[in-house]
């Protein structure tokens, strides 16, 4: 609901934007008043400058930054929820830990530790973190 609401308020700020420009170069070009009354070329001037103060008046331009973010932090919060219920699913959190991987002994580390030693024997030099 919050992406449906973001799109509303980025089409809405984007007519409040270009809506003044659009009626404002309507209102002045002057092929516009061989078609149109002068009333309704008066009109659309008037909403042109009208638009942008109302929208700040009535504050209907929403931030989208904050809703993008709302958003960002929803679907953050929904993902950890999925994976909670993934595994409270399975029988709580001593079934999780129980299928560690690493406490289940799905990784070797065999060859870590035969490196360690020969690095201590000094038989291989040790490896230099990268900078």
């Amino acid at each position: 609901m919050l992406y449906i609401w973001l799109r509303r308020v980025r089409l809405q700020q984007r007519i409040i934007t270009l809506a003044p420009v659009v009626l404002t170069g309507l209102a002045g070009f002057s092929f516009a008043k061989e078609w149109l009354p002068a009333w309704a070329l008066a009109v659309l001037a008037l909403l042109a400058t009208l638009i942008p103060s109302v929208a700040e008046k009535l504050e209907i331009e929403t931030h989208a930054d904050e809703l993008k973010r709302s958003a960002a932090e929803y679907k953050s919060l929904q993902d950890r929820f999925r994976v909670l219920a993934k595994i409270i699913a399975k029988g709580g959190v001593q079934a999780a830990q129980q299928e560690a991987k690493i406490k289940a002994g799905h990784y070797d580390f065999s060859v870590d530790i035969s490196l360690r030693e020969a690095a201590g024997n000094a038989v291989v030099d040790p490896v230099q973190p990268s900078r």
